[in-house]
């Protein structure tokens, strides 16, 4: 059976149902965490209520509030903070990937690795723009997100979740401070300089993001067709190769229709036929392949390229391969 029937069983549409569904099951999990830990906040929170102004209050009290801020702060920030992550390290992985299963068309000798970058998320942008040339206007309102989400990414695992540690000046970077501080999701202590991410909703704002932005990668470069040109012939030429493909592809046929005829002949004549017909054949092929052999080493065809072929075959190629290169 052939798979190419099936558009649903190419390799990039199994690739976008695999990265769908591993998203699906992260924002399962993200789900299930954070109702785990806003119920045991919820659960100190009535119990401080129900412990309010009486008696309890004075011997209790501070136990839970320490509890209720370890789960509220601590926890968040042990929880959410690694999910960024770990969400991060998912685009980038299949970045890559999509970078690396586009570049095995065979289009281009330059690899998603060959490009400048500090990682392959910038490293793939340069690659789908400059490399597959397929244009990613629609995406900057992501790619400005993505490029926030770096920068915070950026402070929790160099950085402690601190902006100024290791930083000589307060405030120094004020991009930064203006971005943290103005971060709905983000808890950030202006004086101290530490944040953590306190709502799920940062980090399935983050997934939805990255889904769209993959999903959008993946249906641009699986419709990217192969464009044939060379520099005396610069505009599109595909559909001339397809024409003279095809051409080739019917003699080639009509040479088995002749073979089985001659099978099926008794007559004194049809070897002499079946023999002219199929020389015929060759030297109409040789026709087109020569045209092609020129196109694609970019070199200028002639009408007696053929017969150079059909008459001096090897040392004809040869010749040809040397005229075409030069």
């Amino acid at each position: 059976m052939d798979r190419r029937k099936f558009k649903g069983t190419t390799i990039f549409g199994i690739l976008e149902q695999q990265i769908k569904s591993e998203l699906q099951e992260y924002r399962d999990f993200v789900e299930e965490t954070s109702n785990e830990l806003h119920s045991k906040i919820n659960r100190i929170e009535k119990d401080l209520e129900k412990i309010k102004g009486t008696k309890d209050e004075k011997l209790y009290g501070d136990i839970l509030i320490d509890e209720y801020w370890k789960y509220d702060k601590m926890f968040s920030k042990f929880t959410y903070n690694p999910m960024l992550l770990s969400i991060y390290g998912f685009f980038e992985h299949w970045l890559k990937r999509l970078c690396e299963f586009d570049n095995r068309k065979g289009l281009s000798n330059i690899s998603v690795s060959d490009l400048a970058g500090r990682n392959y998320i910038e490293k793939s942008r340069i690659y789908f723009e400059k490399v597959a040339e397929i244009p990613l206007s629609e995406l900057e309102s992501d790619w400005k997100r993505i490029q926030i989400v770096q920068q915070i990414r950026n402070l929790i695992t160099h950085n402690d979740s601190n902006l100024f540690k290791n930083d000589s000046k307060k405030n120094g970077n004020q991009e930064l401070f203006k971005i943290l501080k103005t971060e709905e999701h983000i808890e950030f202590d202006e004086k101290s300089g530490e944040f953590y991410i306190k709502h799920k909703n940062f980090i399935l704002d983050l997934v939805n993001i990255v889904e769209r932005y993959l999903k959008t990668v993946i249906f641009k470069i699986s419709k990217v067709k192969v464009i044939a040109r060379n520099t005396s012939l610069p505009h599109n030429m595909t559909s001339w190769g397809q024409e003279k493909s095809e051409n080739l592809i019917k003699e080639v046929i009509h040479g088995f229709d002749m073979l089985d005829r001659y099978e099926e002949r008794d007559d004194e004549f049809k070897l002499q036929d079946t023999l002219s017909i199929m020389r015929g054949l060759f030297e109409t092929m040789s026709w087109d392949l020569t045209k092609m052999l020129a196109f694609f080493s970019n070199g200028e065809w002639q009408t007696s390229d053929r017969e150079t072929i059909v008459k001096e075959r090897y040392e004809g190629l040869k010749k040809l391969k040397e005229l075409y290169k030069n």
